[in-house]
């Protein structure tokens, strides 16, 4: 690792984490949730939408940076674009 650190060393432990312990990020850095606070997530085997009630399954919480999201307008763009306004809470305008 001396004998290259560019490729080994990083400035922060986040940088860190991110590059080796990407699978399992939070338990790397020391937290089980995002810094960010409650963060949405796919609600897939619930009501199929986003939601940020702080009940993401286990697998997100450890790899927030691939399933969690700051917004529920990044969550819903993410994962549910065939029905984004129903994700959003939204409804489609419709001509009669």
């Amino acid at each position: 690792m001396t004998q290259n650190p560019t490729v080994y060393l990083y400035n922060t432990k986040a940088d860190c984490c991110k590059e080796f312990y990407w699978y399992d990020y939070s338990t790397c850095i020391g937290s089980t949730s995002s810094s960010s606070g409650a963060s949405y997530y796919a609600d897939w085997l619930g009501d199929d939408t986003c939601k940020n009630d702080g009940g993401a399954p286990a697998y997100m919480l450890q790899n927030p940076t691939l399933w969690l999201y700051d917004t529920l307008a990044e969550c819903c763009a993410a994962h549910y674009t065939w029905k984004s306004n129903e994700c959003l809470g939204t409804t489609a305008s419709t001509s009669s």
